[in-house]
């Protein structure tokens, strides 16, 4: 499916991935997410990953990935969820239900 329009509100309520490119169950999301997935933000936390930011990760206290945390519009973790989501599991989580 299509889940542009997911996407990008998950993005504007302020949902980030904290992921690894070791981590099986983020590649499983990226691909059900599929083009889509380029409208979520990811912070890749494995320090040999691209554009790495492991020490970010050590700040929020990541200890598995995926990480989905929803954060305020100043940047402050409403709430997490370590772990698989379905598409609509994910949906209740940010609140982007259609």
């Amino acid at each position: 499916g299509n889940y542009d329009s997911l996407a990008q509100c998950m993005t504007e309520k302020g949902v980030v991935m904290y992921g690894s490119f070791r981590c099986g169950v983020c590649a499983r999301t990226r691909e059900m997410f599929g083009q889509s997935f380029k409208y979520i933000p990811e912070i890749e936390c494995h320090p040999q990953g691209i554009n790495p930011q492991t020490e970010l990760c050590l700040e929020k206290n990541i200890e598995g990935t995926p990480t989905w945390a929803l954060n305020d519009p100043s940047g402050n973790e409403i709430k997490r969820n370590v772990g698989f989501m379905s598409i609509d599991e994910l949906k209740e989580f940010s609140g982007c239900i259609e």
